[in-house]
């Protein structure tokens, strides 16, 4: 799991330069996604506790004037396991005659397995805070399989069009807890994070992977 260590690593890097270059949060470049647009993905939903909530406690304590901030809500924090394809579809009905497939593939390779990830910790990006992790050696085959099922089916242009630019499966496992609609983050949430830079906050076990429809955030789902 070192290159998944590594590109952290490179995350914190580069985004601690491009705040050291401007305390401002620059420019207004809008909401990054229509939250009326639904995607297919797989993953599990979690609940915070210990230092995870705390930290959200302080992050929506220390930021509550503030509106172009977009943070998670506890009943929608969740870890995406696969996003399978781009927030596209408006309804169920929209969704492509491919899913038939993708749902065959799901129930042979991820249907009652569960996923772990283990060394919890923030790292950054200019406008965002994820919590990422590392995943179990089983976690990380069992995705890798997955991905290789599906690229050998229908829903391999989904999938790829979903990852264009990026690897498949993308390197970092990561849920988003805070985004912001300028360029970059304001300096109180960037003083948060640096206050809890080395802090570990956990492991999780999922014992599900949910196979669903869902908006960027989760706040809305279409069971499928």
């Amino acid at each position: 799991m070192i290159e998944i260590e590594n590109e952290y690593q490179r995350l914190k890097s580069t985004t601690h330069l491009q705040w050291d270059k401007s305390s401002e949060e620059g420019a207004d470049v809008g909401p990054p996604y229509d939250q009326n647009l639904f995607g297919i993905t797989c993953g599990a939903k979690f609940n915070p506790v210990g230092e995870l909530h705390l930290f959200l406690e302080n992050l929506r304590l220390r930021t509550s004037n503030n509106p172009s901030l977009d943070i998670t809500t506890n009943d929608h924090l969740h870890f995406t396991f696969l996003a399978l394809s781009p927030l596209t579809y408006k309804n169920k009905k929209e969704l492509p005659r491919e899913v038939d497939e993708l749902k065959r593939i799901s129930k042979k390779v991820i249907n009652r397995e569960m996923f772990s990830l283990t060394q919890l910790r923030l790292v950054p990006l200019k406008n965002t805070i994820l919590l990422a992790g590392i995943p179990t050696d089983d976690s990380f085959k069992l995705r890798n399989t997955y991905v290789r099922e599906l690229l050998n089916s229908s829903w391999a242009a989904y999938l790829q069009e979903r990852y264009i630019g990026h690897e498949i499966p993308p390197k970092i496992w990561h849920t988003t807890l805070v985004r912001t609609r300028n360029e970059l983050l304001p300096v109180e949430v960037r003083e948060l994070y640096l206050e809890n830079l080395d802090k570990y906050f956990g492991n999780l076990n999922f014992e599900k992977i949910e196979l669903i429809a869902a908006n960027y955030n989760w706040s809305k789902i279409i069971q499928l």
